[in-house]
């Protein structure tokens, strides 16, 4: 589950991320993170700056996980007159945390170094327009 938000912030503040405003707009946390507070929260950095997350065991194999993060025009193509996206997913998958915090770094969501000189060699395939570079 992937929720984006994408809006114009004018001012100073463009690339600070906040916590309580995102979820108050976007009606609060997925299960199983529903309690979970912004000092729970991990944090982790790729091409495309920081990024916030949580894990939650379930079973033997099964992790979820819910990440975070504010994305601006530098980092990738925003849809419309906006110029931030502000992401939120929760995934779980068989397996590790890196295979389930990989829909949102920055190989598969932004414009990260060398994304262009791959897409021209056929790596990269566009899932829709907020997946990835513009071929």
């Amino acid at each position: 589950m992937m929720t984006l938000r994408a809006r114009v912030v004018d001012g100073q503040m463009q690339g600070r991320f906040r916590y309580e405003e995102f979820l108050r707009r976007i009606g609060g946390l997925p299960a199983p993170f529903t309690t979970m507070k912004s000092g729970d929260l991990l944090t982790g950095e790729d091409a495309l700056g920081m990024y916030l997350w949580a894990e939650n065991r379930i079973g033997s194999n099964t992790i979820c996980v819910l990440g975070l993060r504010r994305l601006d025009t530098g980092m990738r193509q925003m849809p419309g007159d906006t110029n931030v996206l502000d992401v939120m997913m929760r995934n779980c998958v068989n397996g590790d945390v890196d295979a389930a915090l990989e829909p949102m770094m920055a190989s598969s969501i932004g414009n990260a170094a060398g994304a262009a000189a791959a897409s021209a060699e056929g790596s990269i395939q566009m899932l829709s327009p907020l997946a990835g570079p513009t071929p």
